[in-house]
């Protein structure tokens, strides 16, 4: 009987440390679980918050050093449609940038996350025997170099903000969008083929050259820049409140002709981007477009920004620039506050290309040449980049961006305008 009631006594005390075993199991569950949630909340918070405090025009209404760079979203589906002319970067870092220049982006680094089918061999073959990538050579005439969304360099960059509110962390950022041939995906609208010797002679009379052709010059900057449109100036207009002017002669018939000259390529370029990827090219300028629109009020200010031309309108671009055997020193990276296009137009010498270098990682460059009537836009603030070479007579490219110089002064021209119209 005793021996029983022992055994019986067994069975509970088991039963009982079973019992709690299954019960602090059960409480871990329950606290992994709450943790989890609590991390995924404060996740979402983050994000949430994040792209609150950074949607574009926050950062004109609010004192802060740093400038806004729009970045594109590309949807998760996009990759994989275009998979096989894809390269993703991945483990993005960003090196210290110049404190004595503001507009200094550092140098960013990355490795290969994949390289497209249609890609890999010849970037293979291009590090292999140190020759340049050529686009045309590469299967559909174009190239899209991304990175994931959710690289912390991204994610923790103040500076950096989304095109898309709506995005996932499956989802991608365009770094680099490069077409071989515009024809091949828009019926581009008719333009002059550029005369390297007597287009540029003419050009000369009436603009001078912005680059100074010696080693401080951006980077190491060398050639020639001719330049249109919308700048920053160097001191305050008569009403001692607008501090942006446009470039010297722009008025001028004849300077028209290459305005509209620019503007015409540069919008046929935008438009076989969206041949590839529908709506891009509008994203491009984000930037450009919220000037236009927070300006309105001001007539002195939005006089800037309207043009007869309605390219102006359609392609967002306010500043372009003719180059004339335009070549860079230094892999760089810039605090623009818009992508970067470059176009190579057909031109009398027939043999111009460029080559441009875009930095992956240490000693590894993507070196890409570019022929006539190809181009590429990129973010010249988060991969380094250079003009390495160009070949040809006078040989030209046109290009477009907005830097942080032009951002802060607008941002404090309007800052100006806002306060008197407040006092009022």
């Amino acid at each position: 009987m005793v021996r029983k009631k022992g055994k019986q006594c067994d069975v509970e005390i088991q039963q009982y440390i079973a019992q709690q075993q299954l019960l602090r199991r059960i409480d871990r569950v329950v606290k992994q679980e709450n943790k989890e949630s609590h991390r995924r909340r404060k996740v979402q918070k983050y994000y949430h918050n994040r792209k609150v405090k950074r949607r574009l025009k926050k950062f004109l209404t609010q004192e802060r050093e740093r400038s806004p760079h729009p970045m594109i979203i590309i949807p998760e589906e996009y990759f994989w449609k275009f998979e096989a002319n894809c390269i993703v970067l991945k483990n993005m870092k960003r090196d210290a940038a110049n404190k004595h220049n503001l507009a200094d982006g550092g140098m960013t680094n990355f490795t290969i996350g994949h390289c497209g089918h249609y890609v890999k061999h010849l970037l293979r073959y291009s590090w292999l025997f140190d020759c340049a990538l050529e686009m045309k050579k590469i299967e559909n005439g174009f190239l899209l170099v991304l990175c994931q969304v959710n690289e912390n360099c991204l994610q923790e960059d103040n500076n950096v903000c989304f095109s898309n509110r709506n995005w996932s962390m499956k989802d991608f950022v365009l770094l680099m969008i490069c077409v071989a041939d515009i024809h091949q995906f828009h019926d581009c609208e008719k333009v002059d083929v550029w005369d390297n010797i007597m287009d540029l002679k003419l050009l000369r009379t009436c603009k001078k050259s912005t680059v100074k052709n010696h080693n401080k010059h951006h980077y190491g900057s060398t050639g020639y820049c001719y330049s249109f449109g919308v700048r920053n100036a160097f001191r305050k207009d008569i009403s001692q409140q607008v501090s942006i002017t446009k470039y010297v002669g722009d008025d001028l018939a004849i300077m028209k002709d290459f305005k509209n000259y620019v503007w015409k390529n540069l919008f046929n370029l935008y438009k076989s981007y969206d041949g590839i990827i529908d709506g891009v090219s509008s994203k491009l300028n984000l930037m450009c477009g919220i000037y236009r629109s927070q300006s309105k009020d001001h007539e002195s200010l939005s006089s800037y920004f309207s043009e007869e031309n309605d390219l102006y309108d359609k392609t967002n671009i306010i500043s372009g620039n003719i180059n004339i055997t335009a070549k860079t020193k230094d892999l760089h990276c810039e605090r623009d506050t818009t992508y970067t296009s470059i176009f190579i137009p057909e031109q009398k010498d027939s043999l111009a290309f460029v080559i441009f270098d875009f930095n992956i990682s240490q000693g590894k460059c993507l070196r890409m040449k570019f022929p006539q009537n190809s181009g590429f836009s990129y973010s010249g603030y988060c991969i380094a980049h250079r003009q390495f070479y160009v070949h040809g007579l006078n040989c030209m490219n046109l290009s477009t961006y907005c830097g942080r110089r032009l951002y802060c002064n607008y941002r404090q021209s309007l800052y100006r305008l806002e306060k008197i119209k407040t006092e009022i």
